[in-house]
């Protein structure tokens, strides 16, 4: 299996360059694509039946330059289960930050600062990535 890791973005929108390296990626054999950068969950996006994570947001940290809080952001997980040398099934769920800085689940329906751009993903997607079909 093959992981493209990419460092980008510029806050909370999906750039062009981003889905041009990320199609060009699977188009040369990736099999998901794992954006990371900007401090916010991106959208996901199946391409030619392989998952596209544009940004997993902050999943493991809630501080940032100087021990300054930053609120109450949210991340992504992704569990990828793989057979052999291929994806068999891919899940997210959006994960944030306790007081003691530990990695929580995250329920989208209870609000809070972070939470307004993601609820719809909350709902059952379209796509279900299995055996590298959709």
């Amino acid at each position: 299996m093959l992981v493209a890791s990419c460092h980008w973005g510029l806050g909370k929108d999906v750039l062009q360059y981003m889905t041009d390296i990320a199609h060009a990626a699977i188009d040369a054999g990736a099999d998901i694509v794992v954006g990371h950068g900007p401090h916010y969950s991106l959208p996901i996006e199946v391409y030619k039946g392989k998952p596209v994570f544009y940004g997993l947001g902050n999943f493991s940290f809630h501080t940032g330059h100087g021990g300054r809080k930053h609120g109450d952001w949210v991340g992504t997980l992704v569990r990828v289960a793989a057979g052999g040398a291929r994806i068999e099934r891919v899940t997210f769920q959006f994960v944030r930050h306790n007081d003691r800085n530990e990695t929580v689940p995250c329920d989208m329906s209870q609000g809070g600062r972070g939470t307004e751009r993601h609820r719809h993903a909350q709902h059952p997607v379209r796509h279900q990535v299995r055996d590298g079909r959709q």
